[in-house]
């Protein structure tokens, strides 16, 4: 009996101490990589991913890789503390309304689940961009529209109630959509909708 209790005890510092990790690593990464951005030469945060402060050759890049690899293992960490907690409780614990039958397996079935939709992204990014971090430009839009380009892209996402134009992307090609069934290759984006074009003419960035 002392032994489970023992085991048991040492399974909830894990958790309190994941808890803290999640909560304590991000802001602290995000200020270090703040600080680092304003002393790497050229770094500009609007058109620059944090990614190319861990550049081969950046000043500072083994120090922005272990902060970027703090921060992943902090949220493993909340992330393994949260299933623990959560199928601790069956599943109704890990779904509020008691739907057993939304689950992992159900999602790889459905091709239009979020987790199908996050595996055409990732799978985009390593077609287009060999999965490398590239430079963007930020296209201007109108209110509600947010959308940037990178390489041979646009990448627009609409945050308003009616349908909107993409601005300055010819001969564009669909490639991939958050709209159910075909997406419309005019360049128009329904509400509350997002979409990746490829241009008529890849921009490149240095």
């Amino acid at each position: 009996m002392r032994r489970f209790s023992t085991s048991r005890d040492a399974v909830l510092t894990a958790d309190r101490l994941a808890a803290a990790a999640g909560a304590a690593v991000p802001p602290i990464a995000a200020v270090a990589v703040a600080v680092i951005g304003r002393q790497t030469p050229g770094y500009d945060p609007l058109h620059r991913t944090v990614s190319r402060l861990a550049e081969p050759g950046a000043p500072y890049g083994l120090a922005v890789k272990l902060i970027l690899a703090a921060l992943g293992l902090s949220i493993i960490a909340v992330a393994w503390a949260l299933d623990r907690r959560l199928t601790a409780r069956g599943p109704a614990g890990a779904l509020p309304l008691g739907d057993a039958a939304r689950n992992v397996a159900g999602q790889r079935r459905d091709p239009g689940s979020v987790l199908q939709f996050c595996r055409s992204l990732l799978a985009l990014r390593r077609a287009e961009l060999a999965g490398q971090a590239a430079g963007y430009e930020i296209v201007p839009s109108a209110e509600g529209l947010w959308a940037y380009r990178v390489g041979g892209l646009t990448v627009a996402a609409n945050f308003s109630d009616a349908p909107v134009d993409v601005p300055g992307s010819l001969a564009r090609e669909v490639l991939l959509s958050t709209a159910s069934g075909a997406p419309s290759a005019s360049g128009v984006i329904g509400a509350w909708q997002g979409t990746i074009f490829r241009n008529a003419t890849p921009v490149t960035r240095p």
